[in-house]
This record gives C-alpha cells, structure tokens and sequence, in this order.
C-alpha cells in the first residue's frame, strides 16, 4: 500500500491520548446499594414517572452530566469533549433500559453489552452508583412533586439492577480479554470521493468473527470511538482493513482519511455484533442472531463516551 503526505497533518497528541490513567472512585456514601430485586409495583412507578420527565429529558440529561461533572470532576476525562451526542446517548440507554426493566433475559442482554463496551472507556465498578446518584438526582429535578420516596426506591432498585449487570458483565470479560488493542497503522491508500483504505496492525491478536464490527479511537480525537465494519475475513496476523469515508462533521473518519498515515497509532474496541456467519453449519453460510449494526462507514461520527447505545436502523 501507498503511503500519502498530508501537509495539514494535525500536531501530535498528548501522551494520555488513549485513557489509560482513568480516574478511580470510592462509592459515593449518600448512595447505598439497593437490593437489585425490582418488584411490579417498582416498575409501575418507574414508568409512569417517566411519563412526567419525557417532556424534558433533553435537559435532564444536560443536568445529569453537570451534577457528574461537579461532584465527581475526576471523571470528566472519560468523556469526549463534546456531549451533544453523548446526552442523546444516554437518554436512549436510559429510556431503553425502563423499556425492559420487567424483561429480566433481555435486560442482561442489552447491560450486559453496555458493561462489556464501557471497558474501553475506562469504566470501573466505583462509577456505577456514582452515576445512580447523580441520575437520581437529575431525575428528582425534573420529576417535581411527583418525585416522592417509594419512587426514588423503585428508581434505585431498576438502576441497580441493571448497574449489576454491566458491572458482573465487566468483570467476566476481563478474565478473557483486554479492554482495548494498542495498533499501529499499516496501510493507508486514497480511493477517491473522500474514502480510504487503511490497514492497521493490533499488537496483540484480535480475535473476531465475519460479520462483527469494531470501534476504533484515534490519537486526535480522544475518547471519540467511531465503529467499523472490517473489510477482510479474520487474518492469521489479525491485520484488519476498513473502507472508511470521510463525512461532514465527522472528526474522526476525516483524522482517519485525510491526516493518518502508516506509523500512526490507533486503538481498537473489543470486536461487537452477533449476527455473524456459523461455521459449523455445512448447508451454506447462515445467520445467527439479530441484533447487527448496519456497516456504519458513512454515519456521522460524532462522539462516543461512557453510556453509549445507539438505534439500531
């Protein structure tokens, strides 16, 4: 592959690029934890509390994120600096998790998957009831006099529950795998109409399955993931290649398309996705699962932070 010069190409990034001195936190004492065991009648009035703050969960996500960020400050630097999306994000995962806070299979599903990517952000187990607090507080804003404290219980107990479950999640892929792959760029080749190929090399295996996609970090646009779908079957090197396209607003395809260059050192997300090809059925290729992600190559890609969840499309 060719390697292209890139005159604007942007100054290098600060040595912490990649996150790895997250901040640690004790669990916050006005924050005890709840039983996890989440009852009917909890999740009748988490519902219908929900129905009082849906006129305002813009700026109740906006709140919730000034409360984090003032009581615990430390914890700012796991986010990106823009929170536009990252508010939407979490808004999404909160409304998602209410949706299924009675569905006990698929809520482990769905927090388990948010613990598993939370890893690379820099997530641990002492954040979680930190969030809680600062959630239910944003919550108790909103919700006025219809905030009382048989629903600040409920609220508890379905935010616990789920908290245990990303974090046991977490925890359990830990024993398996690393949080992120430390990768090097390899390949860099311009296709033309703003898209590149760019081959990057992970310094540790990178086990993935066709059909899976992958997020990746770059040094210029920290703690912004943007997720790809691999171009190439599993390699024996676990080299990978993405098409990329450079779209408006998007800081991180136009740092991968138009800045990076062979050298350039990148990061890698754990591979994501279950609607992947099954090896062992003999009768042709067939489909497992069903929650996939379409190939995200031409989305904006603005942002990505701790709480992300996106609509599937």
């Amino acid at each position: 592959m060719h390697q292209s010069s890139h005159p604007d190409r942007p100054i290098a990034p600060a040595d912490d690029w990649g996150g790895a001195n997250a901040p640690h936190l004790a669990a916050p004492a006005g924050f005890a934890a709840a039983p996890a065991s989440v009852s009917d009648e909890d999740v009748a009035l988490v519902r219908a509390s929900l129905t009082v703050v849906a006129p305002h969960v813009s700026e109740l996500a906006a709140h919730f994120y000034s409360i984090l960020f003032s009581r615990y400050p430390q914890v700012r630097d796991l986010f990106p600096a823009e929170l536009d999306v990252q508010r939407e994000r979490l808004v999404r995962a909160l409304l998602r998790i209410v949706e299924l806070v009675d569905d006990p299979d698929n809520l482990v599903a769905f927090c388990s998957r948010l613990g598993r990517g939370h890893r690379k952000f820099g997530t641990q187990s002492g954040h979680y009831p930190a969030v809680g607090e600062c959630l239910l507080q944003a919550l108790s804003h909103f919700a006025g006099p219809a905030w009382h404290p048989a629903l600040a219980t409920a609220w508890q107990r379905a935010y616990t529950a789920a908290a245990d479950v990303m974090v046991r999640a977490a925890e359990e892929d830990a024993r398996n795998r690393p949080a992120v792959w430390d990768a090097h760029i390899v390949g860099h080749v311009h296709r033309g109409h703003g898209i590149a190929e760019i081959t990057v090399q992970p310094h540790q295996p990178y086990p993935f399955v066709a059909g899976q996609y992958v997020s990746i970090e770059t040094p210029w646009v920290p703690r912004q993931w943007r997720q790809y779908s691999p171009a190439n079957a599993p390699r024996p090197n676990s080299e990978l290649t993405f098409h990329v396209r450079a779209v408006r607003e998007g800081k991180v395809s136009n740092a991968l398309v138009h800045h990076a260059r062979p050298g350039d050192p990148v990061r890698l997300g754990p591979p994501e996705g279950d609607m992947v090809l099954r090896p062992t059925r003999p009768a042709g290729p067939a489909l497992r699962g069903r929650r996939h992600r379409p190939r995200p190559d031409s989305r904006p890609d603005r942002g990505g932070g701790p709480g992300q969840y996106r609509r599937r499309t």
